[in-house]
């Protein structure tokens, strides 16, 4: 929550209003994904017996990153046939990195539940903490050391960033044994 807060305000700050516009209602709109994935999914495996032998985790997560390749080519579709406002068009110019960076989100919530299923509550909590906040410095990185970025630059090298945390932290969670 922290970390998407931030997001809005370092846009807005950074690049006004409608571009601040464009971020908000693509990440409310493809958030939800790994938000569901994390909390009913998790839900469901803590609920199990940790001793089960199949875990599909994994293909929950690839649903949600196809669920989000999906609202994305909805999404270009609807700006190709007009159904948007002009003043819209500049979310194609957001659309595939926040699908990269929420499908990351998707990877690594639906194998959330795992460090707690083999006693790796604390240092996954430890190790999200830092990742959010690496992420929030990362976000803040141009503001601080006076960096002149573009809007495109600054979505890619973040949501980049971000994916490859969070895939790494997938890789990892999944590894537990």
């Amino acid at each position: 929550m922290l970390l998407a807060t931030a997001v809005i305000i370092v846009w807005q700050r950074l690049y006004g209003a409608q571009e601040t516009g464009w971020l908000s209602a693509l990440l409310r709109v493809f958030g939800f994904v790994p938000a569901v994935i994390h909390m009913a999914w998790a839900q469901v495996k803590l609920s199990q017996p940790s001793q089960q032998t199949s875990d599909n985790s994994l293909s929950v997560g690839l649903l949600g990153c196809l669920s989000l390749v999906g609202i994305g080519l909805a999404s270009l579709f609807a700006l190709h046939m007009q159904c948007l406002d002009a003043q819209w068009q500049g979310i194609a110019n957001y659309l595939w990195p926040l699908v990269l960076w929420q499908g990351s989100a998707c990877l690594s919530a639906s194998v959330s539940h795992r460090p707690f299923q083999k006693g790796f509550a604390s240092q996954y909590s430890y190790i999200c903490i830092g990742i959010a906040v690496f992420q929030i410095l990362w976000l803040l990185a141009p503001t601080f050391l006076r960096l002149d970025v573009s809007t495109h630059t600054h979505l890619i090298s973040f949501a980049t960033l971000s994916s490859l945390i969070l895939l790494g932290l997938a890789k990892w969670t999944n590894s537990l044994r």
